[in-house]
């Protein structure tokens, strides 16, 4: 039983083998000018060091304080002072009522199923460090000591009062909060005296909370609290014209509580944007399709980046009155193009996906901030990862091949050697035990499957830090990437059981390869050498093809004449490669991607030879000439 175990952990590592410093970069004007921060990112991973819990001036304890506060100032001022100091009438006061509009709130999975879980829901926007404590360190993870040895940390988020966590999962409410902005009835606009009246006639307090009574209680809530220093103190000018900034018209300095509590409110609002970039050996190229999530206190903005690595928030912002606590901002690892995502995951045992790769950049400008990875940072391998995925799939999309799975998993790590597999274990049913032990290799999956089946990976992708291997590193990515496509266009054309059994072979014919000769391919008249050449032939051809095509280089070195691989030729080599010469040829004579991937439901190269000539029959002859020396 213990060898089956190892032997099904071993499995996922089976690989499809394989035989800097900072340059000074300009700020892109277009990406904010002098106004925007910039960095070089060349840090190595580490964690978020916490400081000090700080008094949540949101809470709605803190609010109550507030509001009563300011009540009792009214009441010693009189509404035409409360109106000159502030904007705000002490009839607005008296009727205005706190109530919880969000929950701040805490999970602890147990398993990666209750992870899973929560991944899935799109309401929640998951942290893995507190939102009411200081940062001493912006970092990329943050684990709870007083969790013990659960695999997972807590992981915090904002929800509203009606939500229901997911079963197996701890849940705690730390604090209820009131956002004013989330109140019913909030407007940006401040609200005249007589629709105050009116409004608070019709006993509809909630409906005269205007912006100038926002500002009041929330300046007053942060100095009661203790967090007075994070309110603007200055009256900036202003000459920005970005799309999405609004130029500052005029500034005034506000204080009442007789000057215990004041504040500069600006007609002025800040949406983030800026570019997020990654050295290559061609320039600073755009980190694309990733996730880019701003957070000051409660309010985070979510936004994602083109295909040139810009970001913006065209609907969310930031605005003047708490702009000296400036956002914190991280780069989350979980793409998207299309209707594709993946994720880049930390793993466990370099395989087992737990939690997705992010990037604490920092503290910065809530105007935005753009940033380039370079290979002094242990993320640039990551981006240059995720980058390849994303064009992947343009490539894919263009060359008319199924596309991957719609959702990836990718264990990603930083190794010397860059070996890679695709064990698609979340996107089919892995029998590989039970063909090789149908006692025990049944025990074995039921068990690997309970443990770990939220966890599997369906990529496991290596990079290295080293700006000459960036070509290799993408090339291997996409090698892994066509069998994605391969399982994926088995699944529709002869269904998921079908793809699954054809999977399972490849996935334990290397696995068993490996384990006898410590090479994973095996060689021709080899138990299963027919499914073994097709599959990669096809993917080292792919991988050769789309390197040639998109980034000007040759994996495997060429003949000056035919501008062919010698590889392609030289059955001595390797059977994959050897095999990526068949479909050279196939492509050559006019058989299309497409054609050809559908051609790949077979287990022997004679049913792909009549797979694909029944799609070209004009051709039989020549196909046929192309691929009889390799059968």
């Amino acid at each position: 039983m213990k060898k089956i175990l190892f032997f099904f952990v071993s499995m996922i590592f089976i690989a499809c083998e394989r035989e800097s410093v900072p340059q000074t970069d300009v700020i892109d004007e277009t990406a904010g000018g002098s106004d925007l921060s910039f960095s070089i990112e060349n840090r190595e991973v580490r964690p978020v060091i916490l400081g000090k819990q700080k008094n949540n001036p949101y809470s709605v304890e803190n609010m109550l304080l507030a509001l009563d506060t300011l009540r009792a100032y009214a009441n010693a001022v009189g509404d035409e002072e409360l109106q000159s100091n502030a904007g705000i009438r002490a009839g607005t006061l008296e009727t205005l009522s706190i109530n919880t509009t969000d929950l701040y709130v805490r999970f602890l999975p147990q398993d990666s199923i209750g992870y899973a879980a929560l991944k899935s829901d799109s309401t929640l926007e998951l942290f893995n460090y507190p939102l009411d404590y200081e940062i001493v360190q912006a970092g990329d993870y943050y684990y709870d000591p007083t969790v013990g040895d659960n695999v997972y940390t807590w992981l915090y988020a904002v929800v509203k009062p009606c939500y229901q966590p997911p079963q197996g999962v701890v849940y705690e409410v730390p604090e209820e909060l009131f956002i004013i902005e989330n109140s019913e009835g909030y407007t940006e606009e401040t609200i005249s005296e007589e629709e105050v009246q009116i409004k608070s006639n019709k006993n509809s307090p909630k409906a005269v909370i205007d912006d100038n009574l926002r500002k009041a209680l929330v300046a007053t809530s942060f100095v009661l609290t203790g967090n007075g220093g994070e309110l603007r103190t200055d009256c900036p000018v202003s000459t920005d014209t970005l799309q999405f900034r609004r130029t500052v018209t005029s500034c005034s300095r506000k204080c009442i509580l007789w000057g215990r509590v004041c504040w500069t409110t600006c007609d002025y609002k800040y949406y983030p944007e800026g570019y997020i970039r990654v050295n290559t050996p061609s320039g600073d190229v755009g980190l694309k399709g990733v996730k880019v999530r701003t957070t000051r206190w409660f309010h985070t903005i979510t936004m994602r980046t083109n295909s040139s690595g810009y970001y913006q928030s065209p609907n969310d912002y930031y605005d003047d009155i708490l702009i000296l606590n400036t956002p914190h901002y991280e780069i989350i690892f979980d793409g998207a193009n299309g209707g594709n995502s993946w994720t880049l995951s930390k793993a466990l045992f370099g395989a087992i996906c737990l939690w997705t790769n992010s990037y604490g950049a920092g503290y910065h400008s809530p105007n935005g901030h753009s940033m380039t990875f370079y290979t002094n940072s242990d993320y640039w391998g990551k981006a240059v990862l995720n980058n390849a995925v994303y064009d992947y799939i343009d490539y894919a999309t263009t060359d008319g091949i199924s596309l991957p799975p719609s959702s990836l998993d990718i264990a990603n790590k930083q190794s010397s050697d860059l070996t890679s597999s695709a064990p698609l274990l979340k996107n089919h049913i892995d029998w590989a035990l039970i063909y090789a032990s149908p006692f025990w290799g049944t025990v074995a999956t039921v068990v690997g499957y309970s443990l770990f089946g939220w966890s599997f990976p369906d990529l496991i992708l290596r990079y290295n830090k080293t700006l000459s291997d960036y070509n290799k590193i993408t090339a291997t990515c996409w090698h892994e990437l066509t069998h994605a496509s391969q399982l994926r266009r088995m699944k529709s054309e002869k269904g998921f059981l079908w793809a699954s059994d054809y999977w399972s072979h490849v996935v334990l014919q290397e696995a068993s390869n490996y384990e006898k000769t410590g090479g994973s391919y095996g060689n021709k008249g080899d138990t299963n050498w027919q499914i073994i050449a097709l599959a990669e032939g096809w993917a080292n051809y792919r991988e050769w093809d789309l390197a040639r095509r998109y980034l000007n280089y040759n994996i495997y070195g060429e003949n000056s004449e035919t501008h062919v691989p010698y590889y392609f030729d030289d059955y001595s080599t390797s059977i994959a490669i050897f095999y990526g010469g068949m479909f050279d040829r196939l492509v050559t004579l006019g058989c299309s991607f497409v054609n050809i991937e559908k051609s790949l439901c077979a287990y022997s190269i004679g049913a792909f030879r009549n797979n694909l000539t029944g799609k070209y029959p004009n051709r039989q002859q020549r196909i046929t000439e192309i691929i009889q020396p390799y059968e």
